[in-house]
């Protein structure tokens, strides 16, 4: 119920992710999604603490999932599919890594938003 593989006949092409995803951009999203890991990297390299660690492992990790899926998935230089695959009937299919980007996204403007205690 939760967890359904969907093949690209069965899902349908109603929303713009669905369109840029079909065409060939596929090597273009995967090394903008390599170049904006390096930089989350680069930029969170000094420390931080723990929570801001997690979270860019999140969305570095997230990234990188993606991205492996592309160049798994395809005959051509990352023209692979992403596959989601968690249905929740209410929601936007998605799959273990975006899940991750989002929560990891999420973190990281909490953490930042937060006021240090003085």
């Amino acid at each position: 119920f939760f967890f359904k593989q969907k093949t690209a006949y069965e899902i349908p092409k109603r929303d713009w992710s669905s369109d840029v995803c079909s065409s060939d951009l596929g090597p273009v999203i995967g090394v903008a999604a390599l170049l904006i890991a390096a930089g989350i990297l680069v930029a969170h390299r000094r420390g931080g603490g723990t929570g801001r660690a997690v979270a860019t492992g999140l969305v570095v990790g997230g990234a990188l999932g993606n991205v492996v899926d592309r160049a798994t998935r395809g005959d051509g230089f990352l023209q692979g599919a992403v596959v989601d695959f968690v249905d929740l009937q209410w929601f936007p299919v998605f799959n273990v890594a975006d899940a991750a980007i989002t929560v990891g996204a999420a973190m990281l403007v909490w953490l930042g938003a937060r006021v240090p205690r003085t």
